[in-house]
């Protein structure tokens, strides 16, 4: 209740003061048109000096009346704003707790922020060290694990190598066996086929022994 009356009050002022100075603009325009008719008027009078004379103290009189219409309104103004500075002093004073307890929490978070990255760069730095260590180690593990790769693919050629050289060499005897078979066994067909006294043998079957 005591903001809305504030603001209706600084309302009413405002239109207050707004309504002097459209007045004294007014009057200070009535003022110059009756100077410039009363200048005209006094020109054509005998006492010229006399009558401006005392149309200048006319004229003075008035506007001096009229600029207490815009001290007035200076005046109320002046007391609009300055309560509108009060309110806002007293509203930012009101909420000082409130933006302490925010800093504070914010100090808050920034110092736990702060304590992260510092153990995660600690962490870091660790991390990078323990390589550092295990580099050498590392290094010598990997060559020992490459050379048995090593070893063992060599071991696994040559054993292919000397099964290879095994089936090439059981092959050719088996080769060899089936061709003595043949000949054994066109030499017992040839044998078959020559008789005694028979001077000129038949041929042999072309027919091949069965496999065994």
């Amino acid at each position: 209740m005591a903001d809305d009356e504030g603001s209706a009050r600084d309302k009413a002022d405002r239109q207050q003061a707004e309504q002097l100075r459209a007045a004294a603009a007014a009057e200070f325009a009535t003022i110059e048109r009756d100077r410039v008719a009363g200048e005209a008027e006094c020109a054509g009078k005998i006492l010229v000096n006399r009558c401006r004379d005392q149309l200048h103290e006319s004229l003075v009189a008035r506007r001096k009346a009229v600029r207490e219409k815009e001290v007035a309104a200076s005046r109320l103004e002046r007391a609009v704003k300055a309560r509108e500075v009060a309110a806002r002093d007293a509203e930012r004073e009101a909420g000082r707790p409130e933006r302490a307890s925010q800093q504070q929490r914010q100090a808050d978070d920034s110092e736990a922020s702060r304590a992260l990255q510092q153990q995660e760069s600690a962490r870091r730095q660790a991390e990078h060290n323990r390589r550092l260590a295990e580099g050498p180690q590392h290094a010598k593990a990997e060559q020992a694990s490459r050379k048995q790769r090593e070893t063992e693919l060599a071991t696994k050629r040559a054993q292919d190598a000397r099964e290879a050289a095994a089936r090439a060499e059981q092959a050719k005897r088996d080769r060899e066996h089936y061709e003595a078979k043949q000949r054994e066994y066109a030499a017992k067909q040839a044998a078959k086929q020559t008789k005694p006294g028979d001077a000129t043998p038949k041929p042999a079957s072309s027919q091949p022994a069965p496999a065994r």
